[in-house]
């Protein structure tokens, strides 16, 4: 159930940004098992002025960063966390993105936190989640 909003520059062509999307769904599939056909994804594109990541911070050369914001129900353990960022990063640079230009921030919350239609929790009702405790 993971929603997950990608910001990138409009440098980047649709075919690109397509493929971004794609490979950070596949990402999911392969290093937590999530259902193929759980795909939510907001893929924004911005002036390259609009986005600002620092060039080095943390040791990193940044020069065109693809930020990834993923919310996601609570509950994955810290190695699994770490195998997405690591499969997220790998699928991107197969379509093209710097490794060091891939950003990705987890945010995690509920079940009671979803609602993907007709105002219900449907994610509440589901029990557990793939790749969940």
């Amino acid at each position: 159930m993971p929603i997950v909003k990608i910001d990138l520059s409009d440098d980047r062509g649709v075919e690109q940004r397509r493929a971004i999307s794609d490979a950070v769904h596949r990402a999911f599939v392969a290093a937590i098992g999530l259902p193929p056909g759980d795909r939510f994804h907001i893929v924004t594109s911005h002036a390259a002025s609009e986005l600002i990541a620092d060039p080095e911070y943390l040791g990193v050369a940044r020069e065109d960063v693809v930020f990834i914001q993923i919310t996601l129900v609570r509950g994955r353990s810290d190695e699994l966390k770490q195998r997405l960022h690591r499969t997220i990063c790998d699928y991107l640079v197969e379509v093209g993105v710097r490794a060091q230009d891939v950003a990705v921030v987890l945010t995690e919350n509920g079940p009671a936190d979803y609602s993907w239609g007709n105002g219900e929790a449907q994610v509440l009702a589901m029990g557990p989640v793939a790749g969940t405790a």
